[in-house]
């Protein structure tokens, strides 16, 4: 699999840690070096069978013109061999969804799958978080792509977000009666616009950010988990009665609309990660290109790789398993931990996975340990327990 990484953005939102630049004056060079960067990683794949999906994150690869977008997939094709029903997802943001001939044209040129960055349908989360769409938008580029002929499309909601305390009085009334009321409302406006794929994400507050920023000079209030862990709940619970399959963590999706792109990650398989800040995996090393436009464009001018090369140790690839297996239905496969690494979960651990199963916070089933309801609240800190 390949995941292309788009660092460019219109503007930046208030919670992103990503690497992103709001300044296109550079997006050329990028778009060079990147097709340069593809010729140099031709060989990255050892297995010879096609490819079967390509992801274009970011940034906001929406933002590009289709041309530019089809010179990055012809490239692709080019260099590498991609299975002809392969999964090519492009993330979009609503506001550059406004166009039917733009999604006719995406689904021309290959892209059979939208990751939306909906994040909510309530305008003033959307103020808060400084997203570039308004509400209208954000219900409107899904129809529009469903009219495009676009069939397999996921949207991203954000919950556990808490205005501040200068919001309008009639809210204030309204989140003090039902503070969970516009979290319900985001749900139900999902749900009626009928996708076959939803991932919803706890609102996190990272240092290098505005709310970052905002938080350490006191005009934000820390993540409340309690309330992030309730809005959990009313999610999987919701999206349960609607006939959605709670696959991963933050991931949900009617039967057979799963992620062939994310599911792969979850399950230990190696991926080519291309563009600036991008990561790969080849079964054995870590490769980490620069997080800087500059330095990658540069880098590549010089017919260079600008990437760290990260070996990682045997007992760190078997952690990093835990970490996304374990968020998954699939659990931790006993069978792969011994053909792949010759390490026995249930001997070595014995008395980690009595402890968390008495607790009711994991089961073992059909020789995989797969988290119980509960135990999907402390998913991190369980992989953190098995760790070696």
């Amino acid at each position: 699999m390949i995941y292309i990484h788009i660092p460019f953005c219109k503007q930046a939102c208030h919670y992103c840690d990503f690497h992103f630049s709001t300044n296109l004056k550079q997006k050329q060079a990028f778009l060079f070096a990147l097709e340069k960067e593809i010729e140099l990683r031709n060989h990255f794949f050892e297995s010879t069978k096609p490819l079967k999906t390509i992801y274009f994150g970011g940034g906001t690869p929406s933002i590009l013109e289709v041309s530019e977008l089809e010179n990055i997939l012809d490239k692709l094709k080019s260099t590498f061999e991609i299975d002809e029903n392969a999964e090519i997802t492009l993330e979009a943001n609503p506001d550059d969804l406004t166009s039917l001939e733009f999604l006719k044209d995406l689904r021309k040129i290959g892209f059979n799958r939208l990751s939306i960055g909906i994040q909510s349908f309530e305008e003033s989360f959307l103020k808060f978080m400084n997203r570039a769409h308004n509400a209208e938008e954000a219900q409107n580029c899904v129809r529009l792509a469903q009219k495009a002929g676009f069939e397999n499309i996921s949207i991203d909601l954000i919950y556990g977000v808490q205005l501040p305390k200068n919001n309008s009085e009639k809210q204030s009334d309204v989140l003090k009666s039902n503070p969970h009321s516009f979290w319900k409302k985001d749900l139900e406006f999902a749900l009626a616009l009928d996708v076959p794929h939803i991932s919803a994400y706890c609102l996190t507050i990272e240092p290098k950010t505005p709310f970052g920023n905002y938080l350490k000079r006191g005009k934000l209030k820390p993540i409340d988990e309690e309330f992030a862990a309730q809005q959990f709940e009313i999610l999987t619970q919701t999206l349960k009665e609607n006939g959605y399959l709670h696959y991963e963590i933050s991931n949900f999706a009617k039967p057979n609309q799963f992620s062939k792109h994310n599911t792969a990650y979850w399950q230990d398989e190696p991926y080519l990660g291309l563009g600036a800040s991008a990561h790969s995996y080849d079964g054995q090393h870590r490769f980490m290109n620069a997080a800087n436009n500059r330095k990658y464009v540069e880098s590549l001018e010089k017919n260079t790789l600008p990437q760290i090369i990260d070996e990682l140790s045997e007992n760190d690839r078997i952690n990093e398993y835990f970490l996304t297996s374990l968020r998954t239905i699939w659990g931790i496969d006993i069978h792969h931990l011994i053909k792949k690494y010759n390490y026995n979960l249930l001997e070595n651990q014995s008395e980690t996975i009595s402890k968390l199963t008495k607790n009711q916070m994991i089961e073992l089933k059909n020789d995989k340990i797969v988290l119980t309801e509960k135990g999907k609240l402390f998913a991190d800190g369980i992989a953190a327990d098995f760790f070696v």
